[in-house]
């Protein structure tokens, strides 16, 4: 039973990736690591895997934090850090079809190199996105947040922000959910699949 999971790129050396896992690792912690060929798609950007995605399950709050390592969540959020800062540098180009050249959204602007997919309780999945416009501290910052957040919303906390976040979308009808720092306010904002359509993201 997995408590966390990365999915990357095949074409990344494994000795790298091995390296990225090794500050995370923990007495009990299941890691499932997953790779995935690069193909053609055809779809929106945001639909697209980035380079690396790192994924916390459900198992890491209610089994991993609560029965096992009650102290592994500064680690986790100390390591997400550092992974979505260092996998920032790695450069994606997007490269649309000679038949269809305008294909590619150039103002897409959330990083194809890291992505991040959290489990909330109801047991549907966020897709976190980082926008390439802001810096790395920016990300940092917007990281310790959601993370909180996340805590608060296992944790059943009176100041339950994240429910109050989602309360504008269909969780009984809405397979996923997109989570994206606003620019202006740097706050996370929460979309489904629609909203994200409508707002051109």
């Amino acid at each position: 039973m997995a408590h966390i999971g990365f999915h990357y790129l095949d074409e990344c050396p494994d000795i790298i990736i091995e390296k990225m896992l090794s500050d995370i690792e923990g007495d009990n912690l299941e890691i499932r690591v997953t790779k995935y060929h690069k193909i053609v798609y055809g779809a929106i950007e945001w639909t697209i895997p980035t380079i690396f995605t790192a994924y916390i399950l459900k198992t890491y709050f209610d089994v991993f934090l609560k029965e096992i390592c009650k102290d592994h969540y500064h680690k986790l959020n100390t390591w997400l850090k550092k992974t979505i800062t260092t996998s920032r540098l790695v450069k994606v180009h997007t490269i649309a079809s000679s038949l269809s050249p305008d294909k590619i959204d150039k103002s897409y602007h959330q990083s194809k190199s890291i992505s991040l997919v959290i489990q909330i309780p109801s047991g549907k999945f966020i897709k976190v996105l980082f926008d390439d416009n802001l810096d790395n501290q920016e990300w940092e910052d917007a990281l310790d947040a959601l993370m909180k957040y996340v805590y608060d919303h296992y944790n059943n906390e009176r100041d339950d922000y994240l429910a109050s976040c989602l309360t504008n979308i269909d969780l009984s009808t809405n397979k996923d959910i997109f989570a994206i720092i606003d620019q202006k306010t740097q706050k996370w904002v929460f979309y489904d699949t629609k909203m994200m359509i409508k707002n051109g993201k």
